[in-house]
């Protein structure tokens, strides 16, 4: 089973506190050989993925500006997690950071939900890159799940549901058995956005092979994101269920 942790923006543009967050949670994963651990960076080109009439003031333009890193910054953030031993990934959100994560050699290239039907983004992914491709289905419909499926057969497709933190009853996770159904050559997983481990235990039961998680550290930015003690604990129960299968 691939567990991948999830950065995104929570390293608040500091190479000091990433590199913080992917240590920490190093101190974890270690103890658990029988997963295999990505750590998974986001990658956004500024001048061309916001718009240039869009409010400085709005929260995600804000979000996005305050926590933006340099290229270099990436790199010593990604060297530094595969120095410790993860495997790689990076959501690229537009065409020029597709470029990007081929540049600084990630091992996984992922799709997040939002950019799930953007076909201008998958038309250069298809260009440029060779290796396995991970992409969250939030939101997205069979026609356009169909499509992506036809791209590669090196995709595994992720369950999740676009609220963030997700409520207990809006998990959906039978969807991950409709996904494994309908797409029995690819690999199915889940991304969960909400801390209780719940909804990984029940996907881990129902054959999904990949778990993505958001992780940082103390003060966490949202309720959806997890300290390393709560990876920890969860991780002991995919263990006790890992077992069992």
């Amino acid at each position: 089973m691939l567990i991948v942790l999830e950065t995104a923006n929570n390293h608040q543009g500091s190479v000091e506190l990433g590199k913080r967050i992917i240590r920490e949670h190093h101190e974890v994963t270690e103890n658990f050989p029988q997963f295999q651990f990505a750590f998974k960076f986001q990658y956004r080109d500024l001048p061309t993925f916001i718009h240039p009439d869009a409010d400085s003031n709005h929260k995600y333009v804000k979000r996005f500006t305050e926590t933006n890193l340099s290229e270099e910054d990436c790199i010593t953030l990604k060297d530094y997690a595969k120095s410790l031993g993860f495997i790689t990934a990076c959501t690229p959100f537009d065409e020029a950071s597709v470029d990007m994560v081929v540049k600084h050699g990630y091992d996984i290239l992922k799709v997040g939900s939002p950019s799930f039907n953007d076909w201008p983004l998958w038309d250069k992914i298809m260009q440029v890159w060779n290796g396995p491709i991970i992409a969250s289905c939030g939101g997205a419909t069979v026609e356009e799940i169909d499509k992506v499926e036809k791209m590669s057969s090196n995709l595994t497709l992720m369950h999740c549901v676009s609220e963030y933190p997700t409520k207990r009853w809006n998990m959906q996770l039978n969807q991950i058995d409709w996904l494994k159904r309908r797409y029995n050559n690819l690999t199915v997983g889940y991304s969960s956005h909400r801390q209780h481990y719940f909804g990984t235990l029940t996907a881990m039961a129902k054959g999904a092979t990949v778990i993505e998680r958001h992780v940082g550290v103390d003060p966490l930015p949202n309720d959806y994101t997890m300290l390393p003690g709560m990876l920890e604990e969860e991780l002991y129960y995919l263990s006790d269920r890992l077992v069992e299968h």
